[in-house]
């Protein structure tokens, strides 16, 4: 069972900003599946087979109460759960994109929330990864919440569709849990904006 969480604020004014390129990323592959979102028990939830697409339907710092709800749940199901979070980056350029095993927060409210949460879990290292996606302008020195919650620019725009069109072509890679391929695929594609 795969499990993409996209995060972001749910609020309207926030939808299309800088801070829910996770979730704009989630709803774009939704589209390339061919599937539509639904609400229940406070998340927004789309499937098909072992894939399952998710948002919360509240605040980006509560990120962590929906995942776990989501987590019980599906461990109840399967003990074969695989959980790839989709982020914001305010530390990394727009060109950039990063695919790492959970780990530290780097400040970043609903990842602080989701460890929070998680904490009580026992999830072994493979099952919980992070696709962080770059949200700062080159020579942009200032601090994060100064711009995340800014409009996503074409740039962004198009580092989403790059990003969805790949998950979208490797998704075999993720629920074969052959993570460590995709997570190739993405560096190489660093390097060519570099």
């Amino acid at each position: 069972m795969l499990l993409i969480y996209g995060l972001g604020n749910n609020e309207h004014k926030y939808l299309k900003t800088k801070h829910n390129i996770g979730r704009v990323v989630v709803e774009q592959l939704a589209v390339k599946m061919g599937i539509d979102f639904t609400k229940k028990d406070g998340i927004w939830m789309a499937s098909r087979g072992q894939i399952v697409l998710t948002y919360s339907n509240g605040y980006m710092n509560e990120s962590g109460r929906p995942l776990i709800a989501l987590i019980n749940y599906y461990k109840s199901i399967t003990e074969d759960l695989f959980i790839l979070i989709i982020q914001d980056d305010s530390d990394q350029f727009i060109t950039k994109a990063k695919l790492l095993p959970a780990g530290g927060t780097a400040g970043h409210r609903g990842i602080i929330s989701i460890n929070q949460h998680l904490s009580s879990l026992k999830l072994v290292p493979d099952q919980l990864w992070r696709l962080k996606i770059g949200i700062r302008q080159p020579l942009n020195t200032s601090k994060s919440e100064t711009f995340v919650m800014n409009r996503i620019s074409l740039a962004e725009e198009q580092k989403a569709n790059e990003i969805t069109d790949i998950l979208f072509d490797n998704l075999q890679l993720i629920s074969q849990l052959k993570i460590i391929k995709l997570q190739g695929v993405i560096n190489s594609l660093n390097k060519l904006h570099q």
